[in-house]
Parts: C-alpha cells; structure tokens; sequence
C-alpha cells in the first residue's frame, strides 16, 4: 500500500515535467488503470498506480488550461460583473486584488463566468471589500511573466492559484458596486479582523508578524524582517503553516482530553481521546479558515485529518503509513502541489523526523529530543534548500530551538486568542493581541543576534540536480541508526554539493544574455574573469523592479557575486529602474552613465560614458561610441557599447533614435557591422532607420520589449525593416531570456532562448 502513493506521485512528477500535454485521449484509460490498480498482482499494482497519477493529472492540467483567457479577448475592453475574493492590498498608488466573474456582458464568449482574474486597480480607487460584487470595465492578458534563468516562474504560481487572466481596472462611469450588503465570506471576515489588529496595534514593529501569524496576510512584513528570518532559517514560523496547524492541534487536543477526563462517568460512554480527535480537528479547520484556506493549510489539513482520524476510529497506524496515505489524498485533491516548495519541505521534514527518530524516542530527556529533531531538519532538508535557495542557514537549528516552542505554544495561542475575541470582547482581545505583540518582539534581538554571525551556507549559483541527488543520499546515510556500518559515506556524497563550482567563460570567449524584463533594457555580459551589467531595467512601482526580479536572481543563478562595470545607457526608467536594488544588493567595482541617476554616495564609483573610452578583458575588447559629449541627452544621449573577441561583435544602443544614429554612421561607419544587435528603441518608428541597418547589417536582432505593451513595440515598418537586411529576429516577450556564446574556434553559437529551453505547459508560448 505504501509505494502506491510513491507511484502516483511519480506520475504527476512525469507529467509536470513535460513541456507540452500529450493527447487527452489518455484520460480515457484512467477507468481501466483503476482496475488494474485494485484487481492485478503486486508489481502491475504499482505501474498502475502511475499511470493513474500522469492521467489524473493531465485530466486536471487540461481543465486548468482550459479557463485560460483566450487571445482574442487580450487586450480589449472588456466589462464585466464579478465578486471580490480576496483581501484587497494596497502597494503604493495601486491596489490589487482577486475577482471571481460572474459574467462578461460584451463581448458574450464562453470564456468568463466562473473564472477567478488578478486585477490591479490604479490611483485612488474605491474602498473594496471581499465578498462584494461590482461591474467593472478592464483590459485583461493571459497568465504571463518574465522567464529568465533564476527568476521566479509567475506564470507556474498563476496556475497553481487557479488565477486564469491578469490585468488591471479602467477608468470607466460605469465602475460601480452592485450589492450595498455584500453576501458575508471568509475573507470579509479576514478583511475585518485585520483592521481589527491595525487598530490595536497601530504602527507597532511587529503589527504586521501578529497579522501574518493571526489571518495569513504576510504582505506587511518589512523586507529586514524577513532578511532575519531567512538567514536564521525560521521564515517558516512567520505565518499560518503547517507547523503551526499541527500546533494547535495538538495543544487543543491534549487540552479537550484532560478536561473530559476530569468526569469520570462520561469519559466511560464516550474516550476522551475519541472525543479530543473531532475537537482538535474541528480547532485545526477554523484556524486555516483564517488562512484562507490557502495550500500550504489544506495539506496540514489532511494530515491532521488522517492522524486524528487513526485516533477516533481506535485504528493503530504507523506514523510512516499516515504519512503516505497524506500525500496520496493531498496529490489527489491538487496534483499540482508538487509545485509549491513548501509540499517538498514539509513532506521532507516530517520523513526526516520518523527516519531519524527512529529507535532514539524513549532515551534520554525530552530537551535532548527536541535537539536532536532540529539537527536531523538542518541535515537533511540541506540538499532541498540548497537546490530552492541556493543556500541553507547552518545556525538554524539553534534559532528553532528557542524560537518553534516560543511562537508556537506561546505567541501564537495569545495571537490566535486575541483574533478570536477581539470582536466580542474587544477589550480583551485587544489586550492579549497585544500580549501577543510583546511576545514577538521577545526573540527577537536573539534572532537578530545570530543574524548577525551570517553562519549561511551559500552556494552562490543554482546546483545541478546531480549533486542534490547525491547530497539525498548523502542524507540517508548520515541519519542511520547509530552502529549501522557505512554512515560516515554519507559525507562523501554530501561532498559534491559544496565543492561544485559554476561554470564559467574560457579565455577569449564572451557569453551575452539579454534578459526578460518586460517593456524595458537589462542585458548582462561575461568574460572569464569579469562581468559587465548594460542597463537594469524599468521600476514598476515601490519594492519591485527588474533588479530586484530579473537580474539579481540571474546574477545569483549564474554564481556572479561581483560585477565589475554597470552600464546604465541613459537615465529613463525603464533602463535605469533596477539600478538601486542591484547596488543595494551586489558589490559593484564601477558605473558607467550619461545621466543623473547616481546617488552622491554612488557617484564615487562613477564615471562619464564618454566615445573613445576603452578596455580590454580576458581577450575581449571594449570600447564605447556614443555619446560624444555630455551636451548629448535623452533617448539620443544613450550610452552605445561594443564588444567584440575573434569571433563576432554586439551592439547595444540603448535607446538612440535617427539622429544619434545618423552620427554613428557618419563617425564609425562600417565599425557598426555586427553580429548580434540590441535594437534600439525597443523596435521604435523613431528609431533604425533604414540607412543605420544598411551599415549594421545585423545577423540577429534581438528586442527587448514587453508583452502587449501600452506603446504597441515594436513598429511592425521596424520589424519588417529587420527582415529586409536578413537578420534573424528574437523577442524578449516571446522568447524570454536570450543567451549568446561567442567562443574562439567555434563561432557564435544558436541562441538559447530560455522560455523555449525552460518550457513547461503551464507556460504561455505566444507567436508573432
């Protein structure tokens, strides 16, 4: 029975790992593959269970691609009626928020009624509330993100959410509430408490923590309480998780039967342990009632379901089978768990636990249990947190000792209290919030204080999946039973997981990447033993940027610690948007810029892009031909870059139009023929005149554009222009990243294209 749920797992896991769905007529034996699973001998009994797993989730990949919003619907106008379904969250002059349709009234498709939109509505727009209906003019586009190597996939989160179009509110007469009395819902209710806690708390450090651990709402968190959080490992304990659903269940249930025992007589007609289990479940549903039910409480959920219902119907079961029979009902109900990295982490820790655990549960105290648990965790989730974050806080088993019992048989009954009764008793409510509050704020400058050892094991780049496998079973062996021969192997196989070293360039050769960023420029250029970062792309409003979104997390993909040079070609927004996170957040050596977007702490570092400076790195040549002066400004003042080694040249232009590039023509002429060519402009009309490609003559040209983007680029005469020279023409918004090798000896290499490279079905392949 137990590799039954390994097998269907290892279904979905094959599915998921496809880049496209194969023919839906393979739903079509799901009935005959149950027959198989429950009338055919043991062996057949588990490639059954297989192949129920890869049908049963295709037959749900199916239905969610199904809802997607069809491409004739992008862009438009779009009015409709729909029930807010979340709790709205203001960021700046936007606030965003979940909508479920009711109906689309123009134009009338299929495509609407029941689908659940992402919606930002911009400036000052109406106080929202959850449960309310209103009729909506918007402009909605699929499921779409940036795809570059590091990135997060917003796309796979959108379908793991259920979230079938994105897009934001239009200025409209006609945008109105319907109901004046919203129909009641979980997420009014979660709405109303949070202004509770806001009240109470007011401008309190910790308000948002409380609020996060009360109703699951995380978004107030301070990005350097979070930066504590991760690097002490205990980021798990700042919200509504599993850990915390097993808490309280285990508190309410120990506590539900030592009451009933103290009447004896009952106790004989009903156990008080039979009577605890629906207690202590019935506590579990309420408390991820205030989470929203979200995915990471429906698998604690199950869990606590299957264990306290071994308990109520007096069934002994092994902690190894409730754990198997958890995952095969979680995979079940969503398949597409095994997306989310808290699945793996959770299902990891607990097998963790019962593996190293295992003979060691009656020796010794309870404080030395408790140890010995946080130990095996930073052990063995080692290789998984090193593979989903490149690091692994060695100190953590020292923060969770303290912090776990803290926050989780303190801080959170006080919080969980107060949320309950600050309604009906808001006196004292209030005040055990407020209890709650301090609690907090109690560990903290102890967390702070191992925060500041930065005892963090990082691998500075993405491992291969090889040394993960290695380093799992490098695990296993470490955590056998003491006297089992062969343990200390296991840290031969953990070796390779920390002495893996990124690859990087040869002597001579150039690796280019211009990155996905949407309607903006980041381009990132690597020699053997530098760096340069051409442009950081657009800001897109307080806390997001393309450096913070896209070329951080490439940089850290690749292993880039250190950038050498920053370029930023001109001083618009969406060239130089990103460039504050990328200081704040990677070493820089010097920048490069014709405007004004340095900082007076950051202008030591910098200089004037000025035509004629030069350098020479690794083999590879350097050398900037625009602008002349600093009397150059604007789009016509950008800072032109060429690179160039014994196999090819590139060009990036920032955004010059008719004018710089009529001076590049006259000054350089055929010093501008290359190979690999950053469109100017974006691919505007103002820009790539027909003399300027005449002595360009691209082989590839590569524009970094947006999806659907509000200044409709590229000019279609542009592109058409291209084709005429005979360049091969890329898309950022199509093609995702875009990585070039220009190695000696062998030529400049295809392009990969990461949207293409990376592909699964989730994600949207638009063609021009």
């Amino acid at each position: 029975m137990r590799a039954a749920p390994i097998a269907f797992l290892a279904g979905i896991l094959l599915l998921v790992s496809l880049p496209d769905l194969p023919d839906t007529l393979f739903v079509g034996f799901l009935p005959a593959l149950v027959l198989f699973a429950l009338f055919s001998s043991p062996t057949i009994r588990v490639f059954a269970w297989f192949g129920i797993g890869f049908v049963w989730a295709l037959f749900r990949a199916e239905i969610g691609l199904a809802n997607i919003l069809p491409m004739t619907l992008e862009s438009q106008d779009l009015v409709l009626d729909g029930i807010v379904a979340s709790i709205p969250i203001q960021t700046g002059r936007k606030t965003g928020f979940l909508l479920d349709v009711v109906e689309i009234k123009n134009p009338r498709t299929g495509w609407g009624d029941g689908q659940r939109i992402r919606l930002n509505w911009y400036g000052s727009p109406p106080q929202l509330l959850p449960g309310e209906k209103w009729h909506l003019t918007v402009r909605l586009k699929r499921p779409r993100g940036f795809r570059n190597p590091g990135g997060f996939d917003y796309e796979k989160w959108l379908f793991q959410e259920r979230i079938h179009a994105t897009g934001y509110v239009r200025s409209a007469k006609e945008n109105s509430k319907l109901a004046t009395d919203a129909r009641r819902s979980l997420d009014r209710m979660r709405y109303r408490l949070a202004r509770k806690i806001d009240e109470v708390l007011g401008d309190s450090p910790h308000g948002n923590i409380v609020k996060a651990l009360a109703i699951g709402v995380r978004d107030g968190i301070a990005e350097a309480q979070w930066e504590t959080l991760r690097s002490t490992g205990t980021a798990h304990l700042m919200a509504i998780s599993g850990l915390h659903i097993g808490l309280v269940t285990m508190l309410i249930f120990f506590i539900a039967r030592r009451l009933w025992t103290l009447f004896p007589s009952m106790a004989l007609i009903i156990p008080a342990q039979r009577l605890a289990a629906p207690i202590a479940v019935a506590g579990a549903l309420g408390y991820a009632a205030l989470a929203g039910f979200s995915l990471p409480t429906q698998r604690a959920l199950v869990m606590v379901c299957v264990v306290m219902a071994g308990i109520f119907w007096r069934r002994h079961t092994s902690p190894g089978f409730s754990l198997v029979f958890a995952l095969f009902v979680i995979l079940l109900l969503d398949p597409f768990s095994v997306l989310s990295i808290g699945f793996w982490l959770s299902f990891a820790a607990v097998a963790i636990i019962l593996f190293g655990m295992t003979g060691h549960l009656s020796v010794r105290k309870s404080w030395w249990r408790w140890g010995r648990v946080q130990i095996l965790i930073a052990i063995g989730l080692m290789p998984l947190s090193v593979l989903f974050f490149h690091e692994h806080p060695l100190i953590s088993p020292v923060a969770n000792l303290i912090a776990i019992p803290w926050i989780g048989f303190v801080v959170v009954p006080l919080v969980l209290a107060g949320t309950c009764l600050v309604t009906l008793l808001p006196d004292l409510g209030g005040l055990l919030l407020s209890w709650g509050n301090w609690a907090i704020a109690i560990p903290w400058p102890f967390l702070q204080g191992l925060e500041s050892l930065d005892f963090v094991y990082r691998t500075g780049f993405a491992p291969p999946l090889w040394t993960v496998i290695a380093g799992g079973a490098g695990v296993i062996l470490l955590l056998l039973p003491r006297g089992m021969p062969g343990r200390w192997l296991g840290v031969i196989w953990l070796l390779p997981l920390f002495l893996i070293s990124p690859p990087r360039p040869a002597a001579g050769e150039i690796w280019f990447t211009l990155l996905d960023v949407g309607q903006g420029l980041a381009a990132v250029v690597r020699t053997r033993e530098h760096v340069l970062v051409y442009d950081t792309g657009p800001i897109y409003g307080p806390g997001f940027d393309a450096g913070k979104a896209a070329v951080i997390p490439f940089l850290r993909n690749q292993g880039i610690t250190f950038v050498d040079r920053v370029i930023t070609s001109h001083e618009d927004a969406d060239h130089a948007g990103g460039l504050a996170s990328l200081l704040a957040e990677i070493p820089v050596d010097t920048i490069f810029t014709n405007g004004h977007v340095l900082q007076a702490e950051q202008s030591k570092r910098g200089t004037a892009c000025r035509e004629g400076v030069e350098w020479h790195w690794d083999g590879v040549d350097f050398k900037i031909l625009h602008p002349a002066s600093d009397r150059a400004s604007g789009n016509n003042g950008s800072c032109v870059l060429r690179i160039t080694n014994a196999e090819g040249t590139i060009l990036l232009t920032g955004d010059i139009e008719h004018p710089a590039e009529a001076r590049l023509v006259k000054i350089h002429g055929d010093e501008l023929r290359t190979d690999v060519f950053v469109v100017p402009h974006h691919g505007s009309k103002t820009s790539s005149s027909e003399q300027f490609l005449q002595v360009v003559k691209p082989r590839y040209a590569l524009f970094s554009t947006g999806y659907r983007n509000r200044f409709g680029l590229p000019s279609e005469p542009v592109v058409a222009r291209y084709r005429q020279v005979g360049a091969k023409l890329l898309f950022s918004d199509r093609d995702g990243a875009i990585d070039f090798r220009l190695t000696p000896g062998k030529g400049i290499s295809e392009p990969i294209l990461y949207r293409e490279q990376a592909r699964h079905f989730w994600h949207d392949f638009a063609s021009r």
